[in-house]
């Protein structure tokens, strides 16, 4: 009978090497679900990067005569 790791198919003596071996992968998977995903957020089409805040602005400045300064956030 094998004692083969189902991971990385390494092959070991005894049962237990092969459990004390799983210990590897167990702790690697731990540290994988604790790493936060850096995932970008899509923003849907032809939503703005500025706060309603910065949009009212720049909707006052441009009614007011004055040019509107796009932000290159």
């Amino acid at each position: 009978m094998d004692n083969q790791c189902y991971y990385c198919e390494q092959i070991f003596d005894s049962k237990e090497k092969l459990y004390d071996h799983l210990e590897v992968h167990s702790e690697t998977q731990e540290k994988q679900k604790k790493k936060p995903k850096k995932e970008s957020k899509k923003k849907p089409e032809g939503e703005s990067e500025l706060s309603e805040e910065e949009i009212m602005e720049q909707f006052n400045r441009t009614k007011s005569g004055e040019a509107a300064r796009m932000s290159s956030k």
